[in-house]
């Protein structure tokens, strides 16, 4: 992947508005293409029209959490050459969900409140390392 910011297409997944809008500009400024999805069914639903470098998952949404969504995603790209990275970002304890975050195969976690250095970080690894 070229390292071009503009053209790494982020999906995140928060259902608190007010976190949805702080981070989206956390994250546009540094050039990324955001889409939002406001719960777990709509990450699904997202995912399977559109094109993502990575998605930023709220482990705790209605409708359907954050750990289901991305297991359901997981499922849907098992037997796929390319497994999108999928970062968890949640305001709960990670002793309490870490259980839940391998089992839904999450590829990092990000304790909110949100360190913008730390998540650009993680959001950079991830997608350097795309071919």
């Amino acid at each position: 992947m070229t390292s071009d910011k503009t053209n790494i297409r982020i999906l995140l997944a928060e259902d608190n508005v007010i976190n949805q809008i702080y981070i989206k500009y956390l994250l546009t400024k540094h050039g990324f293409i955001i889409d939002t999805a406001n719960n777990g069914l709509q990450v699904i639903e997202k995912f399977e029209l559109n094109k993502y470098d990575i998605i930023l998952m709220d482990g705790h949404m209605s409708k359907m959490d954050g750990f289901e969504a991305a297991r359901i995603i997981r499922e849907k790209t098992k037997n796929s050459d390319y497994q999108i990275p999928i970062i968890g970002i949640s305001g709960y304890d990670i002793d309490k969900d870490n259980e839940k975050v391998i089992d839904a195969r999450i590829d990092a976690y990000l304790p909110k409140p949100i360190n913008e250095e730390n998540l650009i970080k993680l959001i950079n690894e991830f997608t350097t390392r795309k071919g």
